[in-house]
């Protein structure tokens, strides 16, 4: 028979999480992580709307719910106007406990005009909020606090390149709001000699890949590689650089900044709150800060300083709570705790 635990909440039952993403590949995405941090009697299922309608789950575990609604086309986006409402009878009915990571506070491109209202209809159903920060909050509330999991494990298979000095790099996806067009116009104007630029991950759009490509072929520092890279060939191009850019407009939580930080490159990225907290985790000289626009200056100048630290290339700096053993343990709970608010447990 299962007991309760000092907080009320049951144990010793096993139970499924339907996550609201796609299931992970051969390399690390997120989903990874929640997949191989899974505590023991918590089975991992991945999303898809037969399994979401008509699949036996638990607990809903939801990341982004824009994604629910939008699709991957306009027929996908058309469908969640009718699949969505079913969910949303199916988590009542069944009694599913529901789980929302805050990764982002809003969307960062917007949706049709009826996402709004399907997903605050989602939200609706939410029994248990997960922060990656302790910043967030939702509705003047506190969430559950998970860190985002690092990678320092995760990336050590993997050999590292000999880092190149003046090499600065972006990677991730290459989207409008994270600001590539202002790194490259700033990076034209810095003329100190031996510094590079280098644009690593799939764009978004056909105007962003022109965007890079144009840089590329105006300026003989600047390299691009425009597609999704392998963990292998991902750890190869963040060691080799001296510094990582994330010239972001807007930024909440960022799994790449973490990346970047397990693998022991320098960040200089926008001054926010979460990220102040990040640094004051992994203390001095792994993160640098801008704020309000990029400019060249501040790349050179932080270059200078990070070249100052005389760093070994393989340190990285000590996380707190981010080992994924932890990260699973904690989400195990939050889990059961949601399941039996949905149960009237």
């Amino acid at each position: 028979m299962p007991g309760t635990d000092e907080m009320g909440v049951t144990i010793d039952e096993d139970l499924t999480v339907l996550h609201a993403i796609k299931p992970p590949g051969p390399d690390t995405t997120f989903a990874t992580q929640m997949l191989h941090s899974a505590p023991p009697g918590v089975t991992v299922t991945f999303f898809d709307w037969k399994n979401a309608l008509h699949g036996h789950y638990d607990v809903l575990h939801i990341h982004w719910p824009e994604f629910l609604v939008r699709g991957v086309s306009k027929r996908d986006a058309l469908l969640s106007l009718v699949r969505l409402p079913r969910l949303l009878r199916k988590l009542k009915r069944d009694r599913i406990g529901v789980v929302r990571t805050l990764h982002n506070l809003t969307p960062h491109e917007s949706g049709h005009p009826l996402e709004a209202r399907l997903t605050a209809a989602l939200d609706g159903r939410v029994h248990k909020y997960i922060a990656l920060n302790p910043v967030t909050t939702i509705n003047g509330e506190s969430p559950e606090l998970i860190l985002h999991g690092d990678y320092v494990e995760r990336f050590s298979v993997h050999p590292r390149a000999v880092q190149q000095p003046g090499r600065v790099l972006y990677f991730g996806l290459v989207r409008p709001y994270k600001g590539i067009d202002t790194l490259i116009d700033r990076f034209a104007e810095i003329d100190t000699p031996g510094l590079s630029l280098r644009i690593v991950g799939r764009p978004n759009s056909d105007a962003m890949r022109r965007l890079v490509l144009q840089a590329e072929a105006d300026d003989p520092r600047v390299s691009a590689r425009l597609e999704f890279v392998a963990d292998k060939e991902m750890v190869a191009e963040v060691t080799a650089a001296q510094l990582i850019v994330l010239p972001y407009r807007e930024m909440h939580n960022s799994g790449i900044l973490l990346v970047a930080l397990s693998l022991g490159r320098p960040v200089l990225t926008l001054d926010t709150p979460v990220n102040r907290s990040i640094s004051q985790e992994v203390g001095p000289g792994w993160i640098w800060f801008y704020t309000g626009e990029l400019s060249s200056e501040i790349i050179e100048g932080t270059l200078e300083e990070v070249a100052a630290l005389d760093r070994p290339g393989d340190a990285h700096p000590t996380f707190d709570s981010r080992d994924w053993a932890s990260v699973g343990r904690k989400h195990g709970d939050v889990y059961r705790k949601a399941r039996d608010m949905a149960k009237g447990r």
